[in-house]
């Protein structure tokens, strides 16, 4: 504290330190200092972990369109990232320093040398604006309200019937105008996550006031004609009852780059209590900020633009173990257009060591377990579920193989198979090749000490499944991912003996295939880059057991000159 003082004291800034924060064992310190003609006044706050961490400088108003935090003051004295900040700095330094660069990018109209002084990211103004933590209401960042438009409906979305007063959530499913006409509608599978459905209102604020958040309500308020004020109708909620405002303001979109943001206000109204009753008097009214998430596809999409050819596949998913439901999981997350999942296992209490979901869903079928997260969690990517098993005898009421197999695999873009079943692999991976499919499996050796996975493009003339059951002979061209003992454990109750091995490994293994499959699904149309490779193989242990880096190992498959797949038609 008394280096920051003398660094202060030396650089001429007058400063006040304040007592009643300094006997709490907090440093508050209030400053003045003149910058060419603009006098700053303001205060530093010294965080506990100082100096590893920055201390907070605000000041007063100081009309600035950057580089000010509207509500508190705050200055963006430094790039947000802690990269920007050494402990050898002072408060001092940083008001010498980096304050007339702040000051001469913020204010209107800057120099070009002094926005090249500036971080390239935009400044959007709703960052912010204090909402409430818990609240948050769904939109679509791709949406553009014409200019001429100046107020209008909202329609909101949430997952219980009545509104939440104080902690707000759901979605905008749809921008209207006065006369319910749209103007903009979110992605009907959204509508299915909030399905009941709420009326707000929603104007074109210029945010004349700024910095007080009771005159930005009012400004926003007072851009809705009488008639359409008087005639908004509250919502119940479960205090009370709640009318939704959304505002529509300029901002930047990237550095110096203006375009359009939303932020919404909640009007609430709680109950009267007993004693207000008595007393016929109404409750004061209150409102809050709700936070803004956007969440349209495009949104979704921005981080991860190497899987925007993804957007438009459909995998065919068979088996949700170990391997399975992690990667569905991912193709949630990379939101294929469509993921078909077959399983016909339920959570069972012990495997869920190893598998994304716990406790709570025992007992429920896998398939409706998946879905339901993928549903409500990533619901851009449309999941259709089979709760079947492939080569079980007919029963009175069950869908045929044949039928299954159609529905799985029609219009399919990828063949994923994390089965684990030599059975089915063997079948699945000629069926796909018949159809032209992309094939690929994954399998985790005993102990998950490595795995492998296996690919079958059509029209790359390579070696098929048992092209590859040869090849992992001891003999034979590649040699296996290591494996431990394989008796395996037999768990109570459980008819099968079962393998062993950790989450953390067989997960390693299952995001590794889904890499593939992704790369495998980009071939040829730009986006996540691919390799020339029919199998990997992952090595997570040595043969004795102890622990190694992931080892990745990539084959060709030439087929078999005796095999039936050298004879097809590539």
């Amino acid at each position: 504290m008394q280096w920051e003082l003398d660094a202060l004291r030396d650089a001429g800034i007058d400063y006040a330190v304040d007592g009643k924060a300094l006997a709490r064992r907090e440093l508050r310190l209030t400053f003045k200092h003149t910058v060419g003609n603009v006098d700053v006044k303001g205060e530093a706050l010294f965080p506990d972990l100082y100096p590893d961490f920055r201390p907070a400088v605000n000041a007063d108003p100081l009309d600035l369109v950057h580089h000010q935090n509207p509500f508190t003051g705050n200055l963006c004295v430094l790039g947000r990232s802690g990269e920007f900040w050494q402990a050898g700095y002072s408060l001092a330094w940083l008001l010498m320093n980096q304050l007339p660069g702040v000051l001469a990018s913020g204010r209107e109209n800057p120099d070009p040398d002094a926005i090249a002084l500036e971080d390239p990211q935009a400044e959007p103004y709703s960052a912010y604006i204090p909402c409430v933590d818990g609240t948050g209401l769904l939109v679509d960042g791709s949406w553009t309200i014409p200019l001429d438009h100046k107020w209008g409906r909202l329609i909101l979305g949430t997952r219980e019937p009545r509104l939440d007063g104080t902690m707000l959530r759901g979605a905008v499913l749809a921008v209207l105008d006065p006369d319910r006409n749209v103007l903009a509608e979110a992605d009907p599978r959204l509508a299915e996550v909030f399905p009941h459905k709420h009326l707000g209102r929603w104007v074109r604020s210029q945010l004349k006031n700024k910095r007080n958040g009771h005159q930005l309500r009012r400004e926003a308020l007072d851009g809705i004609p009488g008639r359409a004020r008087t005639t908004w109708p509250w919502v119940p909620s479960t205090t009370g009852r709640v009318r939704v405002l959304g505002v529509l303001i300029p901002e930047e979109v990237a550095q110096r780059k203006d375009g359009h943001g939303w932020f919404f206000i909640s009007d609430i109204e709680k109950r009267p209590t007993k004693k207000q009753r008595r007393a016929k008097t109404k409750p004061e009214g209150q409102f809050q900020f709700v936070r803004t998430i956007y969440a349209g596809p495009k949104d979704l999409s921005l981080r991860v633009p190497e899987l925007e050819p993804m957007l438009e596949k459909t995998i065919a998913l068979f088996g949700l173990g170990t391997l399975g439901a992690p990667a569905a999981l991912e193709f949630g997350r990379c939101a294929v257009k469509e993921l078909r999942i077959l399983d016909h296992d339920f959570v069972d209490g012990g495997p869920i060591v190893r598998w994304p979901f716990g406790l709570k869903e025992a007992g429920k079928k896998k398939v409706d377990v998946v879905k339901a997260f993928l549903a409500e969690h990533y619901p851009y990517t449309t999941v259709r579920e089979h709760d079947h098993r492939l080569g079980d005898p007919p029963l009175s009421g069950r869908k045929s193989d044949v039928r299954v197999l159609d529905e799985m695999l029609n219009g399919a873009d990828l063949v994923f198979d994390a089965t684990a079943n030599l059975d089915v692999q063997r079948f699945l991976s000629r069926v796909a090749r018949e159809r032209g499919i992309p094939y690929l499996s994954v399998v985790g050796r005993h102990g998950a000490w490595g795995g492998l996975i296996f690919r079958d493009r059509p029209g790359h003339q390579r070696g098929c499944w048992h092209c590859l059951q040869h090849a992992l002979q001891p003999e034979g061209s590649i040699g296996d991912a290591p494996s431990a003992d394989p008796t395996g454990v037999q768990p109570r109750g459980c008819g099968d003996v079962t393998f062993t091995g950790a989450s953390f490994d067989m997960a390693t293994i299952a995001l590794d295939a889904v890499r593939r499959a992704v790369a495998t699904l980009c071939e040829g149309e730009g986006g996540y880059p691919d390799s020339d490779w029919d199998v990997a193989v992952i090595t997570l242990r040595n043969k004795d057991g102890t622990a190694c880096t992931p080892e990745w190992a990539l084959h060709t498959l030439p087929p078999r000159p005796d095999c039936e797949c050298s004879g097809e038609k590539q």
